[in-house]
């Protein structure tokens, strides 16, 4: 089952950057944000609203939503610019949630 219509994931067309939520509960899970970068194939996925030691409320970890993707990790900060963009497939850009 696709998360987003096929005519959302066309009307959304191209997508460089995408924040996509993984912690489940109140939004999607690992599996659900796959299949989003699976419709929408984005240069960047970042992910989102996860559990970190710094939440005091429950949902999901982002480890599952990491396995088995290109991930550049941690960063305090993410800059893209369309030069220095990846070419092939996606990079997941974890965000140090401490830096903030």
């Amino acid at each position: 089952m696709d998360v987003l219509s096929k005519k959302a994931a066309r009307d959304i067309g191209h997508v460089d950057l995408l924040f996509v939520p993984v912690g489940g509960i109140y939004t999607l899970d690992a599996r659900g944000a796959d299949k989003v970068l699976e419709q929408l194939h984005p240069t960047i996925a970042v992910p989102m609203h996860y559990h970190t030691q710094a939440l005091s409320f429950d949902l999901d970890t982002v480890d599952e939503f990491l396995k088995g993707k290109k991930i550049i990790v941690p960063e305090k900060t993410v800059t893209i610019s369309s030069e220095g963009l990846p070419t092939a497939g996606t990079e997941v850009h974890l965000l140090d949630y401490r830096s903030a």
